[in-house]
């Protein structure tokens, strides 16, 4: 396939920015975005106090949400949009039968997120286990010793 040069800066533009994606993506299941509007339509005021935010933040969270295709946003802007669960941000609900709320949190949490910086190295220098090098244990001696990354991950891997 040949790509007209917008096209290929797209797709590297993409790629740059992706991080941001996953990033809001986190935020929002961290901060219960997604279980709170399990429930039904909200504004954001309400689930700006609902979950204790900054209502600035809060409503710029909820905007970037549905920028990403996981909530839809009604017209009314910042006091007057209702924020609704698109097909796809159901699936970060706990209990979803499709649930991807535990495998986010591990994925993009802070253990797994800082290992990623040691991947240059590792090709360079064919070492293995990122994990192992970043907080000196594997994963699953680590979760022995943090409860919370624990639970998390058992709960990523049954999910």
């Amino acid at each position: 396939m040949t790509f007209k040069p917008d096209m290929a800066v797209n797709q590297v533009n993409d790629l740059i920015f992706g991080r941001w994606k996953s990033r809001v993506l986190y935020t929002g299941v961290a901060l219960g975005v997604f279980d709170l509007l399990r429930s039904g339509a909200r504004n954001s005021p309400d689930i700006c106090s609902q979950l204790k935010l900054d209502s600035r933040n809060g409503y710029r969270l909820l905007r970037g949400l549905a920028n990403i295709g996981l909530l839809a946003e009604s017209e009314g802007g910042e006091r007057g949009a209702l924020f609704t669960l698109t097909p796809a941000g159901e699936c970060l609900c706990a209990g979803h039968p499709s649930n991807l709320r535990d495998v986010t949190l591990l994925q993009d949490g802070p253990e797994h997120t800082a290992i990623w910086k040691h991947l240059p190295a590792m090709v360079r220098e064919g070492w293995q286990n990122a994990f192992r090098h970043e907080y000196g244990a594997t994963a699953f001696e680590y979760a022995d010793t943090h409860p919370e990354y624990s639970r998390i991950f058992d709960a990523a891997m049954a999910s």
